[in-house]
Order: C-alpha cells, then structure tokens, then sequence
C-alpha cells in the first residue's frame, strides 16, 4: 500500500489525486489526513486497485468538493467524518465504511451509493 500524509489543511491542495494502481490486484493507494475540520477542493479518482480515505482525527470533518469517480472501491477509515459533495451519478465509486463517519451531502448521492454501498456502510449510513 502506498500512503500520502497530509497532516494540515495547508497540505491538501487542490490538484487531482489518484488513489490505487491502474491494474486489478495491484496496490491500494490511501490519503491520509491527521487535522482539524477542512476542505479539499481537487477530484479525487480511485484506480482499479481502489483507494482509502483515512480520516484520523476525532471529530474532524474532511469535506471533498471535487468529483469522486473511478473504477476502484474507496473506503473510509479512520475515527473523523468524510463528507463528499460533489460527483456525477454514474462516477461515484463503490463506497465501503471501514470505520464511522460518511456524510453523503448531496440529495442525489443517497440514490446513487444505495446500490453501491456494502453492507457494513449501508447499515452505519442509514443510522446517520
């Protein structure tokens, strides 16, 4: 697995990341972000080999404006909250919760995860 750290809102850009290697089986790629309450602003696409969004701090809420799509699963870990808030109904990947907080902020993604989101993410979102 190869991880990218950003441990300040000052480090998150706004730049498109790509999360995962291109071929099946390959590496997972994991954004890491260790601080307080923040905003990123740039796409975030998820490989083949799927992506992670780790989210470490209690209580903090990492938002992500850009599109979220790919080909890969993104799953969300960590103890503070991932809020998405922007993406096209047919990009949005298949949505997996490793641990709480998933903040599905748009009226239309409730449609478009239902049928992508695992069990464990589906029982944890609808709760929420």
């Amino acid at each position: 697995d190869g991880t990218l750290l950003l441990g300040t809102a000052a480090n998150l850009g706004t730049a498109p990341l790509a999360l995962g290697q291109t071929t099946g089986g390959g590496t997972q790629g994991t954004l890491q972000y260790d601080g307080a309450t923040a905003t990123r602003a740039g796409n975030l696409t998820t490989n083949l080999a799927g992506g992670a969004v780790s989210v470490t701090a209690a209580g903090a809420v990492l938002t992500v404006n850009g599109t979220v799509a790919g080909a890969g699963a993104l799953t969300k870990t960590g103890p503070g909250t991932l809020a998405l808030t922007a993406g096209g109904p047919n990009a949005d990947p298949e949505m997996r919760v490793a641990a709480q907080g998933l903040n599905l902020t748009r009226p239309e993604h409730a449609g478009v995860f239902d049928r992508r989101l695992d069990d464990a993410a589906r029982d944890f979102c609808a709760r929420h």
